[in-house]
């Protein structure tokens, strides 16, 4: 999809976008969580929007996506940034390349409430940043001992190819084309 959407603003302590469709919600509230605006205002079991909110149930029915943190996953380190690939051969597989102090975390996220680890490789340096290519099947890792190219053909058993030295730390990356920036 492409093009902008712009969010209203929200005006906080004033009733100002009362509730038409009997949800008890003001439209703005339904508007927010992703309730539909030209729907009963109730849930499928029949309870308002309202009523299933207060009694901690999804009035959305589980048709907008979670926010915040839907799951977690132990590293060796400390994760500092994380990218996620689809596979070429599957687009509902998802795995997350995470870039941590020690080295680089592969983590299958299909499941996001279940993230599974795939496994685990040391590296050089403290890594800032990461980039894959899902072409040539390599993560390059930003770090503080230059840039870390790794092999992840094989999410089980990623192999570090070798370790580019600057006379800086690297501290950003992008891949394009197979060529790292």
């Amino acid at each position: 999809a492409t093009g902008t959407f712009d969010l209203p603003n929200i005006v906080m302590g004033k009733h100002l976008t009362k509730s038409t469709d009997g949800s008890g919600l003001e439209r703005l509230a339904a508007f927010i969580i992703g309730l539909p605006s030209n729907g009963t205002g109730k849930t499928s079991s029949g309870i308002t929007y309202l009523q299933a909110l207060k009694d901690g149930i999804d009035p959305t029915g589980g048709t907008v996506l979670a926010t915040g943190v839907v799951g977690a996953q132990t590293l060796a380190g400390a994760a500092q940034a994380v990218t996620v690939v689809g596979s070429t051969d599957n687009a509902a597989h998802l795995t997350a390349y995470v870039a941590t102090t020690t080295g680089l975390s592969v983590v299958d996220v299909t499941q996001p409430t279940k993230p599974t680890m795939l496994s685990e490789v040391p590296l050089p340096g403290q890594g800032s940043t990461i980039a894959v290519d899902p072409v040539l099947h390599e993560a390059v890792i930003a770090s503080t001992a230059g840039l870390n190219i790794v092999d992840v053909s094989n999410s089980l058993f990623p192999a570090l190819l070798t370790t580019v030295q600057f006379s800086a730390p690297v501290n950003d990356v992008t891949v394009s084309d197979g060529i790292a920036y």
